[in-house]
């Protein structure tokens, strides 16, 4: 085969590559990308008043680590919805956004409590989100992206669960 041809072929191939690898996401894929960046900046917030807020070590520690990982997710969702030309949220949704504003008027224990019952109750929701998509997504790297966050939210869940049992009862 001649040296052009068989170039031909490979940019032919690298196209048809390219071109799986950028197709478009079902809408079950995108609505999951830009519910979690917008819960995922909601974390943050929250993790940040937590981290100045909380009363108790082990809540400071979770909040720090939350913000941090959640922070370096909220980056791959982003890298992944601009190379698949998905418009994410600038800013967290009023939804997610309620839970927070609530945290702002607790102090205390009371405050530590609730956040990381709102945390346990936004890992639970957040790992069965992850796992539907890690499974049911035909995109390989939104089905990557899924099962590290899956990953992640287990942990964090663990974490709020061990730090909630230290919380002080008022």
């Amino acid at each position: 085969m001649r040296p052009s041809r068989m170039m031909a072929i490979a940019t032919t191939l690298l196209l048809a590559v390219a071109s799986a690898s950028a197709a478009e996401l079902s809408n079950r894929d995108k609505d999951y990308l830009r519910e979690r960046a917008s819960l995922f900046m909601a974390d943050v917030r929250a993790g940040e008043l937590a981290s100045h807020k909380a009363q108790t070590e082990l809540v400071r520690a979770f909040a720090y680590r939350l913000v941090n990982d959640h922070k370096r997710s909220l980056e791959h969702i982003r890298k992944l919805a601009a190379a698949r030309k998905v418009e994410l949220p600038a800013a967290p949704s009023e939804r997610d956004l309620k839970t927070v504003t609530e945290l702002e008027g607790v102090t205390g224990t009371r405050f530590d409590k609730r956040y990381i019952e709102r945390a346990i109750r936004q890992h639970k929701a957040g790992t069965k989100a992850d796992r539907q998509r890690s499974q049911g997504s035909k995109d390989p790297e939104l089905r990557a992206l899924a099962t590290a966050s899956f990953e992640v939210e287990d942990l964090h869940l663990a974490l709020a669960n061990r730090a909630l049992a230290n919380v002080p009862v008022e």
